[in-house]
Order: C-alpha cells, then sequence, then structure tokens
C-alpha cells in the first residue's frame, strides 16, 4: 500500500528532498544528489522518481561593482555563519 494512493504525480526538487526529507548536508554534484534521492523514495515510500526536468530553483543576484563592494563583507560574514 502506498502512502499516497491519490496522488499520481508529484514534483520534487532533489535538492529540497535531499536535505529536508532525507535529512542529508547538500552536495554540489546534482547527478548524485538526484541518484541518492531516486533511491531514497524507491526503498522508503514506493515511489519512483522520473528523469529530472532540466531546471533548478538557484538562486542569483546580478548587482552593479559599487553594490558588491559595499555587501561584500557582510556577505562573507554571513557565509561563515551558515558553515
Amino acid at each position: 500500500m502506498h502512502l499516497l494512493e491519490d496522488i499520481d504525480i508529484s514534483i520534487e526538487y532533489t535538492g529540497t528532498a535531499f536535505v529536508n526529507i532525507m535529512g542529508k548536508k547538500a552536495i554540489s554534484d546534482s547527478d548524485e544528489t538526484y541518484k541518492q534521492a531516486k533511491e531514497f523514495f524507491e526503498s522508503n515510500y514506493e515511489l519512483t522518481w522520473l528523469k529530472p526536468l532540466g531546471f533548478n530553483n538557484t538562486y542569483t543576484l546580478a548587482v552593479t561593482k559599487e553594490t558588491t563592494e559595499i555587501i561584500v563583507v557582510s556577505f562573507v560574514y554571513f557565509v561563515i555563519f551558515i558553515n
């Protein structure tokens, strides 16, 4: 019996599943993230992951050089804080 009998298809970001559902630390290798998430969901929930759709939810910003110079120190502290 499937936990989600009434759902035929659902979309999930591999990184979100990897970190939030599987409880793992994010890695930069998207193929490895997909492989591990696919195996985890098949063995734990009997859910089959299809091939990736070809998009991601990576966040990026574009700023001027002047803005970069203003915020670079804050960013360095932020990176240190989250690691």
